[in-house]
């Protein structure tokens, strides 16, 4: 009861709806591989790409427990240059503990987000 009264929970989806359908055209136009950093935008039928990066609810508390990822998580992906797009809700200078110094943060966002470019090295 609390729910349909509106205190507790959501019982639309709308806004989350409207913030995709503005994302998606510019995350069309994205070089690829792409990292979003949000769990809905990194679904393989709003963001295309030839890799999908979904991170586990636990991620970050799994990387604070020192657990080892292949090629040190998104981290390293992001150090060793492996993404050509990022995509966060915020600025960032990092993420995962990766300086994103390789990275050109675009004047323009995407749909409210803050996307980064992979700089000519």
């Amino acid at each position: 009861a609390s729910v349909m009264a509106g205190i507790n929970g959501v019982i639309s989806q709308r806004a989350m709806h409207d913030h995709v359908a503005a994302m998606q055209p510019c995350l069309a136009d994205l070089p690829r591989p792409i990292f979003v950093n949000d769990m809905n935008l990194s679904l393989p039928w709003i963001t295309p790409s030839d890799q999908h990066f979904l991170l586990s609810f636990y991620y970050a508390t799994d990387r604070a427990g020192g657990r080892k990822f292949e090629a040190d998580g998104v981290g390293g992906l992001i150090k060793n240059g492996y993404f050509n797009s990022l995509v966060f809700a915020n600025r960032m200078d990092a993420f995962d503990g990766a300086p994103l110094d390789h990275y050109d943060l675009q004047e323009v966002t995407c749909g409210g987000s803050f996307i980064y470019l992979k700089g000519v090295e």
